[in-house]
């Protein structure tokens, strides 16, 4: 038992790491507290990360860890910028603009400490060549498990937990359509892109690697359910970003090898696009000039602008009304009071449209052309 405890006190920051390059990539996006003015939520990962910090400042206080990283300079380099400009915005920006609240810049700003100081853990994590294997199995085995999960929810129906809007950030389980982006275990379908990004091209270094035919093959086998799914998040940025990682990788492990199968991944890719034209469509609008129409008080896009000819509304019913301020349309919109329009030209000054059920249209007598 005594042997057992130490070997977990040598090993702790290394078993910390396994843990969290397994639980948070895996664990659904569930929330647990919730944040005022946003839709952020703390979830189950993040008090993890902190448990594991709270270890590794313990461990650097005794001076069993050290804080020098070849990273070390860049991060505080970055931190500090991003305080400034956190706390600038803070102080200067944020109080002038209606509808936008501080604490989501600060949150932001500590959550990408959060993903940051991970590193620190796995720095210290890895004293010995020996404790490269169980992470590399780790990330190999999780990789694997998104994929699966990922063709689960394209045709089994997994539920799919997101975050990109206030009521999907509840954890209300999600079925996802025929024509919607695969997440994963993700909290969204550029998440787990990134994720792709970032681990596939290590995976496919891996391959050059090993000399058993067996573990290449397995390898080569997670590579390509990780490719697939990536397509399907339909992330074009993700999508080149890993064709370049690809090339780099063959580049620099095997510069035959690139010549040999640089041309079948270039008719590979070009037969997936053919056989699914959603995505084709996607990469097509890529670069793509397009009319918005954009909200002159908020700044926000509303809609396209697509001409048409006037054939085109042979068969379809239009509705105008039309307002001479805004408070009568605010007026006329509510059902539980009479509704009223004050116009010039009309003799009795007001005239007044009780509340129906139905949906009705009254001309005024003295301004024929304005209707209510």
């Amino acid at each position: 038992m005594r042997k057992l405890i130490n070997w977990c006190k040598e090993r702790g920051l290394q078993i910390a790491t396994l843990a969290l390059l397994v639980f948070i990539p895996l664990y659904p996006k569930l929330p647990l507290l919730d944040i005022k003015n946003t839709w952020v939520y703390i979830r189950v990962e993040d008090f993890l990360v902190l448990f594991v910090l709270l270890a590794w400042a313990i461990l650097f206080i005794r001076n069993k860890v050290s804080f020098k990283t070849p990273l070390t300079l860049p991060f505080l380099l970055f931190w500090l910028i991003g305080a400034a400009a956190t706390i600038h915005g803070m102080l200067l920006i944020f109080p002038s603009i209606s509808g936008v609240f501080a604490n989501v810049a600060l949150l932001s700003f500590l959550r990408r400490i959060e993903y940051m100081s991970v590193f620190f853990i796995a720095f210290a994590a890895m004293k010995e060549r020996t404790g490269v294997t169980p992470v590399i199995a780790t990330v190999v085995v999780t990789t694997l498990l998104i994929s699966l999960y990922g063709l689960g929810q394209k045709y089994l129906g997994f539920p799919a937990y997101l975050t990109m809007n206030e009521e999907f950030a509840k954890g209300v389980p999600l079925t996802l359509s025929a024509l919607s982006r695969i997440s994963s275990t993700f909290a969204g379908h550029y998440d787990l892109a990134a994720y792709y990004v970032l681990v596939l091209p290590i995976i496919a270094s891996l391959i050059f690697g090993y000399r058993n035919w067996f573990l290449r093959v397995a390898l080569g086998v997670v590579v390509l359910l990780g490719v697939v799914v990536l397509f399907w998040t339909v992330s074009r940025i993700s999508f080149f970003a890993l064709l370049l990682s690809f090339a780099a990788v063959l580049f620099f492990q095997s510069r035959k090898t690139v010549m040999v199968l640089l041309p079948l991944a270039i008719v590979g890719s070009i037969a997936f696009l053919i056989l699914s034209p959603q995505l084709m469509a996607r990469f097509g609008s890529t670069i793509k000039p397009i009319d918005v129409i954009v909200d002159a008080k908020t700044g926000y896009p509303i809609g396209h602008v697509k001409e048409v000819p006037n054939t085109y509304f042979a068969d379809k019913r239009v509705w105008q009304r039309f307002y001479l301020t805004i408070g009568d349309l605010a007026t006329k919109a509510s059902r539980r009071h009479r509704l009223s329009c004050r116009l010039r030209n009309c003799r009795s000054r007001l005239c007044y449209l009780p509340s129906r059920p139905r949906r009705q249209v009254r001309t005024c007598p003295a301004a024929p052309g304005i209707s209510i």
